[in-house]
């Protein structure tokens, strides 16, 4: 039973963590931070703690590359 209760936290805590640092950089991209915009395309298409979307990949990775990143583009 405890071995249970371990992995649920354990699994809540992945799944917190997660989804703090997906609104941290959606935040951050709002503000105009383009490093920030970048990597939520790259979790987009690569479907890290979220479900691949090439369309919200590409989305996001011009943002920065309209705002002059060129590795974004």
């Amino acid at each position: 039973m405890i071995k249970i209760i371990y992995y649920i936290g354990l699994l809540y805590s992945l799944s917190y963590s997660s989804n703090t640092l997906l609104y941290e950089k959606l935040n951050e991209c709002t503000s105009k931070n383009m490093d920030s915009c970048g990597y939520l395309g790259f979790m987009y298409e690569k479907g890290y703690t979220v479900v691949k979307d090439k369309k919200t990949s590409n989305y996001y990775y011009e943002i920065p590359c309209n705002g002059g990143d060129i590795s974004s583009c």
